[in-house]
């Protein structure tokens, strides 16, 4: 960590959803990411390694895959996030802890996600976390901009009236991070404890973590 961490500098919290308010290990993202290269390779008619490439390529040159295929291949966004958030969310179990947690902070909270909008939910009552947030901004709100781009992070802040100075941002993707930090958030990665110290060499991210219940209490 870079500094001394005190709640009563934010009144902006904002969390990332998928791996930041559950473990990476709960295993949720891989189902997500097994569902895209389906929907490619059954969209294109291809099999599955080369639809897992084009997942790939698409990923890193828009963000998200789906931003990819609507660019490239005006795919209805719509029927893309039915297909690919159509999973099983029955390891996730409710966190007392977290609630807990949660509803001490003072300050509004936002979940922030590249995810749809019914996933988004559907993860914070498995949790038993919903009640803690104020809204939430999914890829659909965002005009299905996905972070990094600044427009998706303007849009929500000039939406909830956000003051970047008095928010703090929550996130297991590093890059997503580097476009908070820009517009001058103080930034938290959650990371697994293999990267910790690969993460740290990042001058955008303000602190490395790998349990959030502990750093929030």
């Amino acid at each position: 960590m870079s500094k001394n961490f005190n709640h009563e500098d934010f009144s902006h919290w904002i969390f990332d959803l998928d791996n930041t308010l559950y473990p990476e290990d709960e295993n949720i993202f891989p189902q997500v990411k097994k569902r895209i290269i389906e929907f490619i390779s059954l969209e294109f008619q291809i099999d599955k390694v080369s639809a897992n490439k084009k997942r790939q390529r698409l990923y890193n040159e828009y963000g998200t895959s789906l931003r990819g295929l609507m660019s490239e291949n005006k795919i209805n966004p719509d029927k893309f996030l039915e297909y690919v958030h159509d999973i099983d969310l029955s390891i996730i179990n409710k966190n007392l802890k977290l609630n807990r947690t949660l509803k001490k902070i003072n300050g509004t909270k936002y979940i922030f996600t590249n995810g749809s909008f019914k996933h988004a939910e559907s993860v914070l009552q498995k949790l038993g976390i919903e009640k803690n947030f104020h809204s939430i901004h999914s890829i659909e709100t965002s005009g299905y901009i996905p972070k990094p781009s600044k427009h998706a992070y303007e849009k929500m802040m000039l939406q909830e009236n956000i003051d970047p100075l008095r928010a703090i941002m929550f996130e297991d993707t590093k890059w997503n991070l580097k476009t908070a930090k820009m517009l001058e958030m103080t930034t938290v990665l959650i990371s697994s404890k293999n990267d910790l110290l690969e993460n740290e060499k990042n001058d955008y991210i303000d602190y490395t973590i790998t349990d959030l219940e502990e750093f929030l209490s």
